[in-house]
């Protein structure tokens, strides 16, 4: 299977069942972060590499040989979603609604791998670094002239992606914090929601 053809299993249940996963998965950073402080930054810190990485591969892989294809800049945002049916059919649509839902899923664990990374970042720092990734794959793609274009709308999923993950970072945050009254998170912890 290509790396491409990830796109063929997004659906809203797929996306629901992503985003529910990543929330416990970030609810389980706060509850280890309040339990065992030291251990979570390094851990997180591994998962930060592989999900960059993954992001990479995913971005990044080629399909033509470098300097082969087209390259190009789309600066008109989502200008796909309005072309009149007889250019693109249903089944191109929906594999461009596909394509940009992925976009914005895969940056999501970002900004909370990056706080829980390096807990004096904040928001709006975890935010910025997410923008500068993406920013760095699509000029790379451009560079690459390997059939991909810089686009617009993978910025703006991107950043859209990264501020919907920075936001269930926030919930969990406050989440563990009005649960540290509990027997199992007694721990004293200087974590509020933040």
């Amino acid at each position: 299977m290509r790396v491409w053809q990830v796109v063929l299993y997004v659906s809203p249940v797929t996306v629901a069942m992503s985003l529910m996963a990543i929330f416990l998965c970030t609810l389980l950073i706060m509850f280890f972060r309040v339990r065992e402080p030291a251990v979570v930054p390094w851990v997180s810190r591994f998962f930060l590499a592989v999900w960059v990485m993954v992001i990479g591969v995913a971005t990044l892989s080629v399909s033509q040989s470098l300097g082969a294809g087209g390259t190009g800049v789309w600066l008109i945002p989502f200008h796909t979603l309005f072309l009149e049916d007889h250019l693109l059919g249903s089944g191109e649509r929906d594999m461009y609604i596909r394509q940009l839902t992925a976009n914005a899923l895969m940056f999501v664990p970002l900004p909370i791998l990056v706080r829980a990374s390096f807990v004096r970042v904040s928001a709006a720092q975890s935010l910025l670094a997410c923008m500068g990734l993406s920013v760095l794959i699509e000029v790379t793609q451009w560079l690459q002239s390997a059939g991909r274009v810089a686009d617009i709308d993978d910025l703006l999923l991107n950043f859209f992606g990264a501020a919907l993950g920075a936001g269930i970072y926030l919930m969990s945050a406050c989440a563990v914090s009005r649960m540290r009254r509990w027997p199992l998170l007694a721990r004293d912890s200087a974590h509020s929601c933040y």
